[in-house]
């Protein structure tokens, strides 16, 4: 049976809160042809949700321009004949590790048998595939097999002219083809609408919305308007007030987690989903990441140089490689002031994993000194 998202839309069929710029943004971006859209956004911020979304709310094919019959004086206009569209289709690559992992999970999806053959075979198969049967590819959860994907998607876009590719990842393939959707945390109103509805389907007898909106915002807030954060949040008032949840959300990433979840064991906490982005970065990055985490807010490009720099002169061109390795990897967000500055900060639960690998490292400490150090120098 082709895995077509028609397939996964049970588990995926509460409202949709706070996209509608996003999802219209998607199918204008489809309808213009563009190859390569990677939906790309932090962990939990809802990017197979919308490519689900997506796949629903396809318009039916436009109907073709008037097609030319007869030559000559005799020649007359009617309207082109349209065969339907094929549905999109959809490709979990979450499992995948290696080459040979996608284009088994791909050929699956495509229905295709894949006999022992060459390479350059192979992706002719599912180029003819796709052109004959799919068109539309929504391919889920990249990050982890960026490189190998780029590498198809790069044949496959040669092979197939007229598909078009939609990716979700924490990471940007990198194509010259790609064009990139940045999904953001939702807006703090559509985050405590989206924490409500969930509050409601675990514990209807819960009226959250008489805490006020002070606090609602609060719980929303620190847990950086991201969904997946807020089912979490949404599932513990069975027991927990707001002034409880948010009690035990500071600090205590562990509290973000379910008990049971259908979507996959990424799914069923914050932690694990910010391990699998832990699991993605190199040593450079990690250790950046364990040190940066001193910061309880915004930081500079400068702030960030003199504590990444243990022992000699801050290094401003090694730290934007590493804080861009960053922002790439979803990780860090940028906000850029009216004078031009640019202002960076973690994601709260990124930073909260960051403070624990740090800890545990034995390098606290040191870190902390060095942004003391640098503030009282600003300070002079």
């Amino acid at each position: 049976m082709v895995h077509s998202a028609r397939h996964r839309e049970t588990t995926h069929a509460s409202q949709l809160f706070g996209r509608a710029r996003e999802l219209a943004d998607l199918r204008e971006r489809v309808r213009a042809r563009e190859r390569l859209i990677s939906i790309v956004g932090p962990a939990g911020v809802g990017k197979t949700r919308l490519l689900l979304e997506l796949s629903r709310s396809a318009p039916p094919a436009q109907r073709g321009a008037l097609e030319v019959v007869g030559e000559g004086p005799g020649q007359r206009h009617r309207p082109a004949l349209v065969v339907a569209a094929p549905s999109p289709l959809f490709c979990d690559l979450s499992a995948a590790r290696s080459a040979a992992d996608v284009v088994f999970r791909l050929a699956r999806s495509l229905e295709v048998e894949l006999s022992p053959m060459p390479n350059a075979e192979t992706t002719h198969v599912l180029a003819e595939a796709i052109e004959n049967r799919a068109r539309v590819l929504l391919i889920d959860n990249v990050e982890q097999v960026v490189s190998e994907l780029g590498v198809l998607v790069g044949e496959l876009l040669e092979l197939a002219p007229t598909a078009t590719f939609v990716l979700t990842s924490r990471v940007p393939v990198g194509l010259p083809d790609e064009t990139l959707l940045r999904l953001q945390p939702l807006a703090t109103p559509d985050a405590v609408a989206f924490l409500l509805d969930v509050v409601r389907k675990h514990a209807p007898e819960a009226d959250w919305e008489r805490a006020g909106s002070q606090l609602l915002d609060d719980v929303v807030n620190h847990v950086d308007r991201l969904p997946l954060a807020l089912k979490l949040v949404g599932a513990r008032a069975r027991l927990l007030s707001p002034e409880q949840v948010l009690e035990n959300l500071r600090g205590q990433l562990d509290f973000l987690r379910a008990r049971r979840t259908s979507g996959g064991e990424r799914h069923a906490s914050m932690r694990a989903a910010l391990d699998w982005s832990w699991e993605l970065l190199g040593p450079e990055a990690r250790q950046a990441v364990e040190q940066l985490s001193v910061f309880a807010g915004r930081f500079d490009v400068d702030a960030a140089a003199s504590v990444l720099a243990p022992d000699s002169a801050p290094d401003t061109l090694s730290t934007v490689d590493v804080l861009e390795t960053l922002i790439e990897h979803s990780l860090l967000q940028t906000a850029h002031a009216a004078n031009g500055a640019v202002h960076l900060s973690f994601y709260v639960c990124a930073r909260e994993l960051g403070q624990e690998h740090l800890a545990r490292g034995g390098r606290e400490r040191a870190a902390r000194e060095r942004h003391a150090a640098h503030f009282a120098q600003r300070s002079e």
